[in-house]
């Protein structure tokens, strides 16, 4: 009989992923409590094996999965009265960076406007915050830093509060603090000398027209099938084809995030034959990578030009061709797999730097196909293309026709 060489004493194997193992419910020796070890931090549950104990484990556990397993609270652990601003921005931070929302929010929206928070308040205790220090805080937005009412207004003032709002139902800030802050009203029309932004307006077809013609054919054809459909840039460079329903006739788009994906609501973006067409030109890329590849694009640009190359290549140019897989010339890093909407914006505005005409961004190509749609189905239909909820959030988007505007005047006015 061969022998039996079978470890009996060694571990099971890990099935589960580590993040979905619990810490565990342990036995201190020294003073014989029971003790559960988060994040690197004892928390002391009563004598063990008590049934005291086992429901204090119980609470914890539940306490720090709720806080997102990121900084969660800890009975007798956090003083509402002692919480900094800083370290409500922190703990914040980590909460909506946790997967409730998309990266591009916390990014965008979140991160600088924290970020601006804690350079002026960082070490003041939480319960101090008045409406005084908000609009204190607002003002150097506008003042110093020069930012616009829209932006200090839409963004800096909600972030601010939703923060607030969040530390107290987390026990982190006193309950009366919320109250005052909602006080804190909005940068009025002409205060502090603020800034106003000019709306985003359609781009003008002959602009648009020369500008598609200067880009790369990749980034062209992303320019196109925004026009066509509507989509966020965000989406759009997103884009893979296992979120594309590709049944007949109308081609079916879920990006697996988007900017309402945290309110749990779903985005079906329909693609009609001329979007098909533009995305058939990269059928042959795999179902996880996004459609579109500054990698690829870059790739099949060199392709052309050494395809008109007259002379041989030397080999000092074969090695730097190699060398290039890693880093260009210049030590920078070569194109990434996927375009971002910073990306994807920054090559529009070369194309329209080199051509000298006005510079237009992507979010621009979405209110284009607004105006377009509003002028020949309604406003409901626009709204339902561009994912709307809301026909006040379409007004936004869609521009009235001036042509109609001055016929009636014309025949009425």
């Amino acid at each position: 009989m061969p022998k039996d060489t079978t470890n009996k004493n060694a571990l099971p194997a890990r099935t589960a992923p580590r993040a979905a193992r619990l810490p565990k419910y342990a036995l201190h020796k020294p003073s014989g409590l029971a003790r559960v070890r988060i994040e690197g931090r004892d928390v002391y549950l009563g004598p063990h094996g008590s049934t005291e104990s086992h429901e204090a484990y119980d609470r914890v556990i539940a306490e720090w999965l709720a806080g997102g397993r990121v900084g969660g609270r800890f009975p007798g652990e956090i003083d509402p009265d002692r919480t900094t601003v800083r370290e409500l921005a922190e703990r914040y931070e980590r909460h909506r960076a946790s997967g409730r929302v998309g990266a591009e929010v916390v990014d965008k929206v979140d991160r600088p406007a924290l970020r601006r928070l804690t350079s002026l308040y960082g070490s003041t205790r939480a319960r101090d915050f008045t409406p005084a220090a908000a609009r204190a805080l607002l003002r150097r937005a506008v003042v110093e830093e020069g930012l616009s009412r829209q932006y200090v207004n839409g963004k800096l003032l909600p972030v601010i509060k939703r923060a607030f709002r969040w530390g107290v139902r987390e026990g982190l800030v006193p309950t009366d603090v919320l109250p005052r802050l909602s006080a804190c009203e909005p940068v009025a029309y002409g205060e502090y000398g603020a800034r106003e932004t000019e709306p985003v307006r359609a781009v003008e077809p002959e602009v648009l027209e020369r500008t598609l013609a200067e880009l790369s054919p990749t980034v062209a054809d992303m320019a196109n099938l925004q026009l066509l459909t509507g989509m966020r840039p965000g989406e759009l460079c997103s884009m893979r084809w296992m979120d594309v329903d590709t049944s007949p006739p109308c081609w079916v788009y879920r990006p697996a995030r988007h900017k309402n994906s945290h309110r749990g609501k779903q985005r079906v973006i329909p693609v009609g034959p001329k979007g098909q067409a533009i995305l058939m030109r990269y059928r042959s890329r795999s179902e996880d990578p996004a459609i579109f590849s500054p990698r690829e694009a870059d790739a099949r640009r060199r392709d052309e030009l050494r395809a008109r190359r007259e002379t041989p290549l030397t080999p000092s140019q074969l090695e730097r061709d190699r060398s290039r897989a890693v880093t260009r010339y210049d030590g920078s890093r070569t194109p990434g797999e996927h375009y971002t909407p910073a990306s994807y914006a920054r090559a529009i505005r070369r194309a329209c730097e080199r051509l000298q005409i006005a510079v237009w961004t992507p979010n621009q190509l979405r209110h284009t196909r607004a105006t377009e749609l509003r002028r020949e189905y309604g406003l409901d239909a626009a709204g339902a293309v561009l994912g709307h909820s809301r026909l006040e959030t379409t007004q936004i988007y869609a521009e009235r026709s001036q042509a109609l505007a001055s016929r009636i005047a014309a025949e009425c006015g």
